[in-house]
């Protein structure tokens, strides 16, 4: 779906909103598992695991396939309500013409500072959300119902920077800055989750910390329209998408350094700070070139 949306958004609007669009897509990774697995765990409780995955397949079947068939089209040309003054607005600001961009997203130095910097965030996130739980259980004795608490506003976190960022990057043009802000930020609550005696206080830093790295990934999905074109953004977005599972093993890896250290989660929390300082370096070298650039828009 990520290739699909960002071909959709270069398509469908106007450069200046390209944040909010790409913030209202990048917010149902985290509104849905937050909405979704209530649901599904009452209907399970209630009837039966095999009910709640004939009620996935009909949710599919009446609402997401008709959508695309009935609302959905590949261009606004070929939308036939659409009226001439609302495309005139969608073409009315090409950020370089399609030959340019053609060529250029793998030769911009830029978007592979954005690989590298999904890279880091992909590695952040689902380490942090794969292992918090175990974590917050048997490093810092938290109860069962403690840490579903503190796991599912992790993911409100993560919701919640993907829709500040959404308006930030539309407003100030300054994506990159927001992205280099939310590595240091990333660097400071895991720090804190580091050094922190209390285990609340651990808890709720970790899941700010997974929550910065939601607003990362909105942005890094935003470069990704930013730095190509509507004939581009798909196969730019479908090689950002290595990323995702380059960055999966990070559980394995740290699931692997706390049994080396006998249980103990302290070297994986100081890799996870060391990563997220490797992100914030990616994208201070990206900060002149977008300064001159929001200077010039």
């Amino acid at each position: 779906m990520i290739p699909i949306s960002s071909k959709f958004i270069s398509n469908w609007f106007n450069s200046r909103e390209f944040g909010r669009a790409q913030a209202a897509w990048v917010s149902g990774n985290y509104l849905g598992p937050a909405v979704g697995a209530i649901i599904l765990t009452y209907v399970t409780a209630a009837f039966s695991w095999h009910v709640s995955f004939y009620m996935l397949a009909a949710f599919n079947l009446l609402i997401t396939i008709p959508m695309f068939i009935f609302l959905a089209r590949n261009k606004p040309e070929d939308h036939p309500n659409l009226s001439r003054e609302e495309l005139a607005y969608i073409r009315s600001s090409e950020p370089k013409s399609d030959k340019e961009g053609a060529v250029s997203f793998v030769q911009d130095f830029r978007y592979w500072i954005v690989f590298v910097g999904m890279l880091a965030a992909s590695f952040l996130f689902f380490g942090i959300s794969i292992w918090l739980p175990t974590y917050l259980v048997q490093a810092k004795h938290f109860t069962r119902d403690a840490m579903a608490g503190i796991t599912s506003l992790s993911w409100v976190f993560a919701l919640c920077f993907v829709l500040v960022c959404g308006f930030l990057s539309d407003k100030t043009r300054r994506p990159g800055l927001l992205a280099a802000i939310l590595f240091g930020l990333c660097v400071l609550f895991l720090s804190a989750a580091y050094v922190a005696a209390n285990p609340v206080i651990a808890g709720f830093a970790l899941g700010l910390a997974m929550g910065t790295q939601g607003g990362v990934f909105h942005l890094s999905n935003l470069f990704v329209v930013k730095f190509s074109t509507k004939e581009t953004a798909g196969r730019a977005a479908g090689l950002m998408g290595f990323t995702n599972l380059l960055g999966g093993f990070s559980s394995y890896i740290m699931g692997w350094m706390r049994d080396i250290a006998g249980g103990d989660f302290t070297p994986s929390i100081i890799m996870l700070i060391a990563v997220s300082a490797v992100g914030l370096v990616a994208y201070l070298t990206t900060l002149k070139k977008e300064a001159a650039e929001a200077r010039q828009a």
